[in-house]
């Protein structure tokens, strides 16, 4: 059995993770309102049968997983290569705050890390674990593989470099390929979209600097 240990995770990633949080709750709240009173008016201007015909399919457009979420980073920071590998291998790694800045429990793995998550007033809990490994045919430095319950849940292709610019001083470049494995449904996609807006501030309050950041949504069948 490997060890664990607690972890204090950087403070102020974990502010902007909860500001995140709280809005995308109120966002959420907000169009299931919306869609709740969209479904009740068309009661009283449908058969009855068809507007069970009618809520039933909404219900399965909002909660039918189709969309996958990938993409495109690159870092950089003054900070030295060896110490950034350090922070990327460690239980909070910087592109993940939205795992670690959230959870309730943060343990610090051989591998990486582990993070319990609870919900619905603590009702409900999900269990990640982050574990840094080498890629297939040295694709690059390392990855960081994301699982929830034992299932697949995404994985983080990085690569640190170290650069030397023409004027300036010598930095170091982190680039980072992402691919999600959990679908979600039209009902999170509006979370998706606000946590990019909220990602790249998070990532830079723990001293990198965004040089380029691409997020795609597309849909898997």
């Amino acid at each position: 059995m490997s060890a664990t240990q607690s972890v204090d995770p950087p403070a102020g990633a974990v502010s902007v993770a909860k500001q995140y949080y709280r809005r995308s709750r109120i966002l959420t709240y907000l169009i299931a309102i919306v869609v709740v009173g969209f479904v009740g008016l068309s009661f009283f201007l449908l058969p009855f049968f068809g507007w069970i015909l009618f809520a039933g399919i909404i219900f399965v457009i909002f909660r039918f997983p189709l969309f996958v979420t990938g993409g495109q980073m690159t870092l950089e920071t003054d900070k030295a290569p060896h110490t950034v590998r350090a922070e990327f291998e460690s239980s909070t790694p910087p592109i993940l705050p939205f795992y670690w800045g959230l959870a309730d429990q943060i343990e610090s793995t051989d591998g990486g890390g582990r993070y319990v998550i609870n919900y619905l007033g603590g009702l409900q809990s999900v269990e990640l674990t982050i574990d840094c490994q080498p890629t297939p045919d040295d694709a690059a430095d390392f990855q960081l593989v994301v699982t929830a319950a034992d299932s697949p849940w995404g994985s983080y292709q990085v690569n640190v470099d170290e650069t030397s610019g023409a004027d300036g001083p010598t930095r170091t470049t982190v680039n980072i390929d992402s691919e999600a494995d959990r679908q979600f449904g039209l009902r999170r996609l509006p979370q998706q979209l606000m946590a990019n807006n909220y990602r790249p501030t998070a990532i830079e309050t723990q001293g990198y600097d965004i040089v380029e950041f691409e997020s795609s949504i597309s849909t898997r069948w």
